[in-house]
Formats: structure tokens, sequence, C-alpha cells
């Protein structure tokens, strides 16, 4: 098994940019979603809702969904030319993906229904308080929820961004994995001094697959975007991996 010698500063630049480049035509199929979330429960609080939450919910899920498994191939695909192999990439495992999709598009859904629901509630204590016309408060309410920071473009394009990022690297590793690498080695974005989780003091650490990395906050990733990880370790992460075989991992310990 030979592993193809990677350009680290041109692949983790790569890789951040296929993740951008998918991201914004997503975001904005979730942040229409998000909106008719947002309206929805507003019309369920004026008694008068037409569509249920799971019905919305599983229409979310499903457009994240198809963009994910479309990045998870492709990632899969690029780590199997890496690896120098002509392993068929449709073999590499998905079924996991959507179910860790599905339970965090539960999580974004979630938050959003008790952002609106807050909403609500503020904006009737203050029209009581100033004992404001009816209509002027639902118009008000409805003004608030759509310009509301969690329907924004720059939300729903940070939850695009952190699911496709999380199907690119599981991609990777699945495809590392599949094709005989037996370490990952960390490669952190340049920017990564930057965030209070420090990802670039592990740049260039090697673990086998399926260990962990620890972090500089006390968290155990397998990869960048382990989506057991904590929000704050993979908002925003451009961080990526890189394979290494085993013959390649002893000889770089014995150098040392």
């Amino acid at each position: 098994m030979t592993v193809a010698k990677v350009n680290r500063p041109r692949f983790v630049g790569r890789i951040a940019n296929r993740v951008d480049t998918r991201a914004r035509p997503l975001a904005q199929q979730i942040r229409r979603m998000l909106q008719r979330i947002a309206m929805e429960e507003l019309r369920r609080s004026q008694k008068v809702r037409k569509v249920s939450r799971k019905e919305l919910e599983e229409e979310l899920r499903r457009i994240i969904v198809r963009f994910a498994e479309k990045q998870h191939q492709d990632a899969a695909l690029i780590a199997t030319r890496i690896m120098n192999t002509g392993f068929p990439t449709e073999r590499i495992p998905q079924e996991q993906l959507e179910r860790i999709i599905e339970q965090r598009v539960a999580d974004i859904v979630g938050t959003t229904v008790e952002t609106v629901r807050r909403n609500i509630f503020e904006a009737e204590m203050q029209a009581r308080d100033f004992d404001e016309d009816p209509d002027d408060t639902k118009r008000r309410i409805r003004q608030r929820i759509i310009d509301g920071g969690s329907m924004s473009f720059e939300r729903a394009e940070t939850i695009a961004r952190t699911e496709l990022a999380l199907a690119e690297n599981s991609g990777l590793v699945a495809g590392y994995k599949a094709t005989g690498a037996t370490h990952l080695e960390w490669f952190s974005f340049p920017d990564a001094w930057k965030w209070k989780r420090r990802h670039d003091t592990l740049d260039g650490k090697i673990m086998p697959i399926g260990a962990m990395f620890e972090t500089h906050l006390g968290n155990r990733l397998r990869f960048p975007h382990d989506p057991n990880a904590p929000v704050g370790e993979t908002i925003n992460c451009r961080c990526t991996v890189g394979p290494v075989g085993l013959r390649e991992r002893n000889r770089r310990a014995t150098r040392r």
C-alpha cells in the first residue's frame, strides 16, 4: 500500500473550498426552512397551524442529507486517490451519516422553536405594558422572527458549513480506512490559532484510526468534526486529516 504525498497547505485549502462552495446553496435552503418552521410556530401560538413541526423537520433533514451524502461520497473518492487505490467508493459506508444528521437537525429545529417562543413571549409582554393594538403586535412579532439572528443567512451558512465539514471529514476517514491507512494526521487550517480551541496545537499530530486526538480544551475527537464533539470544537472549524500507512508511521517513529 502506497500513500500519495499530500501537499498539506494545498490540501487543507482545497477541502475548505469544497465545503464553502456547497455551503452557500445549502444555506439558502436551510434558511428558507428555518423561516417556515418559525412561521409555523407563530401560527401554532395563534392556533392556526397548517403544517406539523415533524413534517418540516423531516423536510429539512432530507435537504441536508442530500448535500451531505454527496459531500461524503466525493470525499471518499478523494481519499482513494490519495491512497492510490481503485477501491469502489460505493462500498464506503454511509449508514451512520443519516442517523447523525437526523439528531443534529432535531437540535437545530429545537433551538429555532425555543427562540421563536421566547420572541413571542417577550413581544406579548411588551404589548401588554404599552397597551398595543393586537394587529400591531402580530406584525411586530412576525418581523422580529423573520429578522432575528436565529433565522439569518449567517446562521444558516454556519449550519451548512458545519454539516458539510462533518460529511467531508467522515468521508475522508472512511475512505482512508477502507483503502489501507492505519493512522490519521491532523491538518490544521492556517487560522486555527485564532480560536479558543487552538486546533493549531494538533497540527501534524498522528494517531491510529479510531483513537482520540485530545484538544486544547480537553475534549477527545477521532477526527476534525467528530459528530460526538462539543459544538465549540466544530463550529467554523476548517481542519482536516491526511492518511498515514503503517510503514510510513514506523519510518517516522524511527527518525525521531
